[in-house]
């Protein structure tokens, strides 16, 4: 009786050790990964086209490109479907992800960038239609190992998405979409006669990071 309940006990702390195991993820900081902050793209990386699964109301997503781009491609192939109701569809509930993955966000700059003179800040109404447009589809962003992809642009103003792992990550687009509003919100540069603009990066220590930038679409 005492050696089953012995083995009992061992395969229980085996168990908690597997769980453990599994449960471990690369984190850090921007440092960690040893990436200079302000770097739209780090050395040795480049963009890949960033992949959606998921859903935009009642159209299944399984779509490569910006949201922008991914909306046109459905709307190609579902005419009935309108790009303006996005922004009035139910969005995902992300308050659960937020409340859990707002621990891990880290570094937050704001354009601009010592030692980044090629970084130049975005437009905030065609920044804040990518965010609208990511918070409404209740979809996945997928990126691989050690690439960038940009997940929205728009008349010259990006958000893009770097994983700095090895491994390929499906984030979610609406939860990645509040690091680029909070960028807004706190990088905004407004200036006589002119849009107002925003420029940042924001890092999560699950070794991912959003910018927000001025670049070519």
């Amino acid at each position: 009786m005492y050696l089953t309940a012995l083995i009992s006990h061992l395969v229980a702390l085996a168990l908690t050790v597997l769980m453990l195991a599994s449960s471990f993820v690369v984190a850090g900081t921007a440092e960690d990964f040893h990436i200079t902050k302000g770097e739209v793209l780090p050395q040795g990386f480049e963009y890949a086209p960033l992949r959606m699964t998921g859903t935009v109301g009642d159209v299944t997503l399984n779509h490569t490109g910006t949201i922008e781009e991914i909306l046109a491609k459905v709307v190609d192939e579902h005419p009935e479907f309108k790009i303006e109701d996005v922004q009035t569809a139910a969005s995902p509930i992300v308050s659960t992800l937020d409340k859990v993955d707002k621990r891990t966000k880290s570094d937050f700059v704001c354009y601009p960038f010592a030692g980044q003179p090629n970084w130049r800040p975005a437009i905030n109404r065609w920044i804040s239609e990518g965010i609208a447009y990511l918070q409404h589809v209740n979809a996945l962003c997928w990126v691989d190992g050690n690439k960038c992809a940009r997940i929205s642009c728009s008349w010259g103003s990006a958000i893009s998405l770097c994983n700095v792992t090895p491994n390929p990550k499906g984030l979610s687009c609406a939860y990645m979409a509040s690091y680029a509003q909070e960028i807004k919100d706190r990088c905004t540069i407004t200036r006589r006669k002119l849009p107002d603009e925003c420029g940042g990066q924001f890092w999560d220590t699950e070794g991912y990071n959003i910018n927000v930038f001025r670049d070519s679409c």
